[in-house]
């Protein structure tokens, strides 16, 4: 009876030890799911709309964005210059496929075609209260 009690409350214990606060980041960040990556979005068949590998996302009062190296890029209008944030187009990825399409429609003087957002978009909806 001992040995069960004694070996109830090691395991017991062992299972409240703190997380190893030496970690590397990325096995710390692999829980955080507002952090997304090109592979991630790319697993569950979502476009990836940006030139960087991953980004965090988040919402503030409905606006929703994409944080990149410290800086908050928009992804909605509410997340607009004028409410401080960073313009998309800096990290958003030029469609190449729609652009040749373009061109080879024989297409001139057409504006630049990105790529979609509206993947990101809906997952940065999940942030929003």
């Amino acid at each position: 009876m001992r040995t069960t009690i004694f070996v109830s409350l090691f395991v017991l214990t062992a299972c409240g030890v703190a997380p190893n606060e030496d970690a590397p980041a990325e096995s710390m960040e692999a829980n955080d799911p507002s952090l997304v990556t090109r592979e991630g979005f790319a697993a569950a068949g979502l476009a990836w709309p940006l030139t960087v590998e991953s980004g965090r996302l988040g919402c503030t009062q409905m606006a929703r964005w994409v944080e990149v190296n410290g800086t908050r890029y928009g992804l909605n209008g509410l997340a607009s210059a004028e409410r401080g944030y960073a313009e998309l187009e800096d990290i958003w990825a030029v469609d190449e496929d729609m652009m040749a399409e373009f061109a080879d429609a024989g297409a001139v003087d057409i504006p630049t075609v990105r790529i979609n957002i509206g993947d990101m978009s809906s997952q940065a909806d999940a942030f929003c209260e």
